[in-house]
């Protein structure tokens, strides 16, 4: 019996002490990629910003809304004589005893506010800039790659073509000494 407990015991010290879990909190490497992952996934927003967008659009409606009004004064003497326009638009008019005023053309402004809210996970964010970045230098390097084998592409396509050219050479050679020794050897009988 208490070697079944010991066992049992041993067996229980030993799955916890191969826990992932474990490894994982103990070695920084490994816990940065789990969590790296687990923001990449969204299980865990934390770090999280509310931006807010505000548009304003304004727009000026033009309304004719004149105000004109006469008043006949009988008891002026009708040798006054008076016009005039106020600073904000309103003209005046004295004129024979009548009484004259006339407001200008009225402006209304109309504001329209829009708010936008957005959520931002600035982790995320960070972690796709680095993945973005590793990319961009990942390509760059890979494009100077395929300059130099290109560059080496090149040259080996000139040095084939040097022996090719070589080879024709000594092909027309070839033939031409083979026709000699012919012409030669039908010469004879």
């Amino acid at each position: 019996m208490k070697t079944l407990i010991r066992l049992c015991l041993l067996v229980i010290i030993l799955i916890s002490a191969c826990s992932p879990v474990k490894q994982v909190l103990k070695n920084q490497r490994y816990f940065q990629e789990v969590a790296d992952s687990v923001v990449k996934r969204g299980y865990c927003i934390n770090d999280t910003v509310l931006v807010h967008d505000t548009m304003v659009e304004e727009r000026t409606v033009d309304r004719p809304t004149y105000i004109h009004d006469t008043v006949r004064a009988n008891g002026l003497v009708s040798v006054l004589h008076f016009d005039t326009t106020l600073s904000n638009g309103t003209q005046v008019t004295i004129h024979q005893g009548t009484i004259a005023v006339s407001c200008p053309q009225v402006k209304q402004k109309t504001v329209y506010i829009k708010k936008e809210a957005v959520v931002r996970d600035r982790k995320l964010e960070q972690l796709l800039y680095a993945e973005i970045q590793l990319c961009t230098s990942n390509s760059d390097s890979l494009k100077q790659v395929i300059k130099d084998r290109d560059a080496q592409i090149e040259k080996v396509q000139l040095r084939l073509d040097v022996q090719t050219t070589k080879l024709y050479a000594l092909l027309i050679l070839l033939i031409a000494f083979i026709g000699i020794k012919i012409v030669r050897f039908f010469r004879i009988f």
